[in-house]
């Protein structure tokens, strides 16, 4: 097979590359892959799969280093009273230096917390015998009312909006009898 190319040297670099879910293959000849490839630091692999074996570890090295000097280059946002960075927050399993951290790094938070669970809002457990509406349910619930609320109005949909605003009604209705009922 000749190389896609230069059309003149047998080809003897096939490499396969994925652009947008779709594998593209390339068939170039060795002095065509390095001519493409100069600028890489896959150029410094070699052609033949010895010398890919032979270089891979001191390309791993290379990436490594560079990945180091990325962390330290930027930070992101310090905390300003104990100098806690991002980085460190990162490598530190989320453990934070002191209470300022908090707002420091509150977006961060926030992000990672709507991540790994269902939302920012602590719902916390119950058993799935108990029915009872908690009031973080009641509030978590309101909020999401709301949102569909500002969509449905958005959309001009203003009957499921209206319904939406009599179910927030009922459970603020709800909770202010719960809270009448307590005291008494």
């Amino acid at each position: 097979m000749l190389c896609e190319k230069c059309k003149k040297n047998e080809a003897t670099v096939h490499m396969t590359h994925y652009v947008s879910g779709k594998s593209v293959t390339k068939h170039l000849c060795d002095e065509c892959f390095r001519k493409e490839n100069e600028n890489s630091p896959v150029e410094n692999f070699g052609s033949s799969f010895a010398e890919i074996l032979f270089n891979i570890k001191k390309f791993a090295s290379t990436v490594k280093t560079a990945a180091e000097a990325a962390d330290t280059a930027d930070s992101g946002p310090e905390c300003p009273r104990c100098g806690l960075s991002l980085n460190k927050l990162r490598n530190s399993n989320g453990q934070l230096g002191c209470p300022e951290c908090y707002q420091t790094f509150k977006v961060m938070i926030k992000d990672t917390i709507a991540n790994i669970q269902s939302g920012t809002i602590h719902l916390g457990k119950r058993p799935p015998s108990k029915k009872a509406v908690t009031p973080a349910l009641r509030e978590a619930e309101i909020a999401k009312l709301q949102e569909e609320i500002k969509k449905l109005i958005a959309a001009e949909d203003y009957e499921a909006a209206a319904v939406c605003r009599d179910r927030i009604t009922a459970l603020r209705t709800a909770e202010e009898s719960d809270h009448d009922g307590g005291e008494a």
